[in-house]
């Protein structure tokens, strides 16, 4: 998704470079591939791997961990209301283990 993302940031300049004007995405890969080198469609993606990963492990280890304490796991156990229940406490966390790592 990343070069895609970079794509629709370049097309929604509002006063883009003379050099920067492109007439559809085709032309704005071919573009800056040209320019700026085929590698910086993909520039700044390490940093999104970085900040994605802990954020992914925080929300799978919540879910497990409040599936587990809802039954989730037990046998005669309610699947959707352990499944929603842990859903919704490892979004939360999620962002209040991000909120203070930002």
């Amino acid at each position: 998704m990343y070069p895609i993302d970079l794509l629709k940031t370049r097309m929604q300049v509002v006063n883009p470079t003379p050099a920067a004007i492109y007439t559809g995405l085709g032309n704005a890969i071919a573009t800056i591939s040209r320019v700026e080198g085929y590698m910086s469609l993909w520039r700044g993606l390490s940093s999104v791997i970085v900040g994605a990963g802990p954020a992914h492990a925080v929300y799978f280890a919540t879910y497990e961990a409040v599936k587990q304490a809802m039954g989730g796991n037990a046998a005669g156990h309610h699947p959707l209301a352990a499944g929603e229940q842990a859903r919704g406490k490892a979004a939360l966390k999620r962002t209040q283990k991000l909120t203070r790592l930002q």
